[in-house]
């Protein structure tokens, strides 16, 4: 159901600001340039949601094996949710992946972003 929501709202958007121009009289270009650049702000946005659910779907996926590798508590897939929560998506994700490459190591332990 959110995956259905996530696609319509843009498609909501992107008509509803078309029609509110066309209908203050605008040239058709700048409406479609204009409701375009709606939908694309709204995309980044969904963007960060769009990466924590890949990351979910790799901790319902990933083989037990792989998943109990991390010496890290929380685990490195966790760790890259939290990160991106609290930092955002740019930098939350890098701090994700330099996570990651810390990982496996010989000192585990508590590792908080």
């Amino acid at each position: 159901m959110k995956v259905i929501a996530a696609i319509m709202v843009p498609v909501i958007l992107f008509v509803a600001v078309s029609l509110v121009l066309s209908s203050a009289g605008v040239v058709k270009e700048t409406v479609a340039l204009i409701a375009a650049a709606v939908c694309l702000v709204y995309g980044l946005l969904m963007l960060k949601n769009a990466v924590i659910f890949a990351v979910k779907l790799y901790q319902l996926l990933a083989p037990a094996a792989i998943r109990r590798k991390c010496r890290f508590e929380p685990s490195c897939s966790e760790y890259m949710i939290l990160a991106i929560r609290k930092y955002g998506l740019a930098k939350g994700f890098v701090r994700g992946v330099d996570r990651l490459k810390r990982c496996n190591t010989q000192n585990g332990g508590f590792d908080m972003p």
